[in-house]
């Protein structure tokens, strides 16, 4: 039952990897997948067989947008794992955990993706890759809600992890957003040459570089 839990996990990996845009006919195939894990799993529940399912079924929701049905699912992940007649290790419950709070920051769930984002923290040591990530979803959420001083103070606190300064030219981009949003003084030709690889990619981050100059320049 393991081994083909493990398999359909695969072939959904494979059918996700690298895609944007789905088709009907990968939606059909990743469902009925899903459904078949889900059948095998009530045959079979431990550790590795509750974790490849709840991903199956987490990224199945992630591919249609359907931020409350991927919560839905990262929630009866845990649940499940509290179940288990031993303790799971802490790396997946900080993965289904944080899976929730990109959709409740775009849901405008402020306080359940803070909580959410505080029971990651506590997981994670301070300057580790996931705490750096974890620390990212906290400045979008702030965004939403205007909190700019705050998101100075977190952008202060992952100053302070140079080994681990997870994408130092996101960090600097937010901090300039921030730093404009409260007033403060932007150097504007050494703030171009901490993110020289945003200024050049053609993929979309060079906007926020000419939004900033932009913001910056009429202010």
């Amino acid at each position: 039952i393991e081994d083909q839990i493990e398999q359909l996990y695969c072939q959904f990996i494979l059918l996700i990897k690298k895609r944007k845009d789905f088709t009907p006919e990968h939606i059909k195939k990743a469902q009925s997948w899903m459904e078949v894990a889900g059948k095998l799993l009530e045959q079979r529940k431990t550790y590795w067989t509750v974790l490849q399912v709840s991903n199956i079924r987490a990224y199945y929701y992630q591919m249609l947008n359907d931020h409350r049905q991927t919560a839905r699912a990262c929630m009866e992940a845990l649940l499940t794992f509290e179940e288990l007649p031993y303790k799971v290790p802490s790396n997946a419950s900080f993965s289904f955990t944080f899976k929730m709070i990109p959709g409740q920051i775009l849901n405008q769930e402020f306080e359940q993706a803070a909580r959410n984002i505080e029971d990651c923290l506590k997981i994670l040591r301070p300057g580790q890759l996931n705490w750096a990530i974890t620390k990212q979803a906290e400045v979008i959420s702030l965004f939403h809600q205007k909190k700019y001083e705050e998101v100075l103070a977190i952008t202060a606190q992952i100053e302070k992890y140079p080994q681990n300064y997870w994408s130092k030219e996101s960090w600097t981009t937010y901090k300039a957003y921030a730093g404009i949003l409260t007033g403060q003084p932007l150097r504007l030709g050494k703030f171009l040459n901490e993110v020289p690889q945003f200024a050049k990619d053609a993929r979309g981050m060079n906007i926020n570089i000419l939004i900033i100059q932009i913001m910056e320049y009429i202010r």
